[in-house]
């Protein structure tokens, strides 16, 4: 499944708990989209992208690889932007340790929202 895909359907079980309330919620129809989830989302029609997409407060930040973000973790991107060169060295370093901070967590963590299921 693509990312577009996937996020679109993590930030529908999120913010509306399933596919079918979020249907009911937005008038889009349960079979428009089952049809986008089954031949993967980037497939569908434009307009429908943008409407699910809007909805849900997902923005577009790259052009050179496409990724989308939910408005939280897209503010807190953009806010990089007005870094100065010490501003981005410090963000830097804190990053680094934060990264081995979470890779020594016993429990999966292996990104934003990504945590793998316990056996």
């Amino acid at each position: 499944m693509d990312t577009l895909t996937e996020l679109i359907k993590a930030e529908i079980k999120r913010q509306y708990g399933s596919v079918k309330e979020f249907s009911a919620k937005t008038g889009i129809p349960m079979s428009t989209l089952n049809t986008a989830f089954h031949k993967r989302i980037e497939g569908s029609s434009y307009e429908l992208v943008r409407r699910i997409c809007s909805i849900l407060h997902i923005k577009k930040i790259r052009d050179d690889e496409i990724t989308y973000v939910n408005g939280e973790f897209y503010d807190l991107v953009k806010s990089v932007e007005s870094l100065d060169e010490q501003g981005l060295s410090t963000l830097k370093a804190l990053l680094r340790c934060e990264k081995e901070r979470c890779r020594e967590k016993p429990n999966g963590h292996n990104g934003i929202g990504h945590v793998e299921k316990k056996r």
